[in-house]
């Protein structure tokens, strides 16, 4: 009777590849890796899973806020504020059957269709919500010049937030699909600083809109009001930086070159502006001296246009290069490495 191999020996006790090339049997078991593969990928569901149920929470804590916020002190309800109303109070309930969900139907709901379907529903709704929430025209969150409600001003904030993480958070469990590693690599390229910049001189630019008609600055007798004076630089000003702000993406985008020296001169010219806009808009009597909306875009405003200024200004002194240019240097790198190695197993 013949005596078995060693590779067949590793088989039959289920070894993978478990004969090395001295004939000797290796210690790779199918059985263990996988038990280690299913552990590994279990911690993962459940972190994410506890992430899930931390957001779904602080989703109904919220919700809890704005309701209370919304309903005290309101004499009379707005159509925006029934609105409003019927919006937080489906995110009560949707956040409150998401936990209960999480205690008694783990197996039917949780990564599964039902949550996916209930988160995106929820975040739907605060698409459509925080908007007329933050209409300054509306009253409800945020006057023209000023929060009007606190409570609601944050809730609704930390509302909107806390869906759109459960939602990212299922749809990279589920379809492997990470906001943040996707969003994060353009947020911190160059480029995708110009593009926050103009998000800000728009918002900077919609809310002085605002406030110029609501003091009617239009008006003979108001034109030389404070606020009106300041309102026209501040919609001048974002107008002006949109504009720039909207140059250097596009030109990499349609002309693929970066153009650094032009940059510079064009975040400096941007840090100028915001200055003064800052001075004008958020101190004295500017349209957005009290905390709101036009504040926080304001400053947001100028201190991107300074963070832009000193990389642009780093590359032009022979610093790190942008992330766009490293990928256009690195190439020719690699295509070097292959073709030395190309060069070599020919040589051999």
């Amino acid at each position: 009777m013949m005596k078995p191999t060693a590779r067949e020996t590793a088989q039959g006790v289920g070894v993978e590849d478990g004969v090395n090339d001295d004939g000797e049997l290796q210690d790779v078991n199918i059985e263990t890796t996988s038990a280690n593969e299913n552990d590994v990928a279990v911690a993962v569901q459940q972190q994410h899973i506890s992430r899930r149920w931390t957001g779904w929470i602080v989703l109904f804590v919220a919700s809890l806020v704005s309701i209370i916020a919304l309903t005290l002190g309101r004499p009379k309800d707005t159509s925006a504020q029934k609105w409003a109303k019927w919006i937080v109070s489906l995110s009560i309930v949707f956040s409150f059957g998401a936990i209960i969900c999480y205690h008694f139907a783990r197996a039917v709901f949780l990564s599964g269709p039902p949550e996916l379907a209930l988160s995106g529903i929820a975040l739907i709704l605060w698409c459509i919500g925080l908007p007329i929430i933050m209409n300054p025209s509306n009253s409800i969150a945020v006057g023209y010049t000023q929060i009007v409600n606190g409570n609601m001003y944050i809730a609704s904030w930390v509302c909107f937030f806390s869906i759109f993480f459960v939602v990212g958070d299922l749809l990279s469990e589920v379809y492997g699909f990470n906001i943040v590693a996707t969003v994060r690599p353009r947020l911190q390229d160059r480029n995708g600083k110009w593009y926050t910049l103009v998000a800000t001189s728009v918002i900077v630019m919609g809310a002085s809109i605002r406030v110029f008609e609501s003091f009617e600055c239009n008006l003979d007798v108001m034109k030389s009001a404070p606020t009106c004076r300041d309102c026209k630089f501040a919609i001048s000003a974002a107008v002006i930086g949109t504009v720039i702000a909207l140059f250097p993406p596009l030109s990499f985008l349609f002309l693929h070159v970066t153009l650094t020296t032009v940059e510079l001169i064009l975040s400096v010219v941007m840090v100028i502006i915001w200055s003064f806009g800052l001075g004008f808009i958020t101190f004295g009597q500017g349209p957005g001296h009290s905390i709101g909306n036009l504040f926080f875009a304001t400053w947001a405003t100028f201190i991107l246009s300074c963070w832009i200024a000193a990389d642009c200004y780093r590359e032009w002194v022979g610093g790190t290069p942008s992330t766009d240019q490293q990928q256009q240097t690195e190439l020719p790198n690699y295509e070097s490495n292959g073709q030395a190695a190309v060069n070599g197993d020919e040589d051999l």
